[in-house]
């Protein structure tokens, strides 16, 4: 019983603190990376047979600095999408600044089609990013409608 009071005692003195953020006393920044302030952030998502997407542009913010959408949208970029026979061209929305629309007759996404999305900034900085969207989706025969007997219990 005395070596276990004893242990109890001492091992709070014995221990070595936590590194880092495992550290249960730490300033808000100890919590973050290094700052990535000042990062283009895109955000648009294609979804098979639904027109081309608006896309938001913003910069990231440095931890600590409070979010304001206005303040990190990015204004000013030329946004296009490319695919491998056509390209469209967005425009700004005048109604929300950093967000492009796509042209007025954009087509629905294809699937099984490759998208290329490129963005140049007014400073020169691009960004490009490509996926290709599912195939198309077949439904096997056992799946097709057909009358069920059920029973329902009350």
């Amino acid at each position: 019983m005395h070596i276990f009071l004893l242990l109890l005692v001492l091992l709070p003195h014995l221990s070595c603190g936590a590194p880092g953020p495992l550290a249960a006393d730490r300033a808000p920044g100890d919590l973050f990376g290094p700052s990535e302030d000042n990062l283009i952030v895109v955000d648009a998502i294609l979804i098979v047979d639904e027109p081309l997407p608006p896309v938001l542009l913003r910069h990231t913010a440095a931890p600590g600095v409070p979010y304001m959408a206005a303040a990190t949208a990015l204004a000013g970029a030329s946004v296009s999408i490319h695919t491998d026979d056509a390209v469209f061209e967005y425009r700004p929305d005048p109604e929300a600044s950093g967000r492009y629309l796509p042209p007025r007759a954009a087509p629905l996404v294809e699937p099984g089609r490759t998208y290329e999305l490129r963005v140049e900034t007014s400073d020169g900085a691009v960004v490009r990013a490509m996926t290709q969207t599912p195939p198309p989706r077949s439904r096997p025969s056992r799946f097709q409608s057909r009358p069920i007997s059920a029973m329902i219990w009350s």
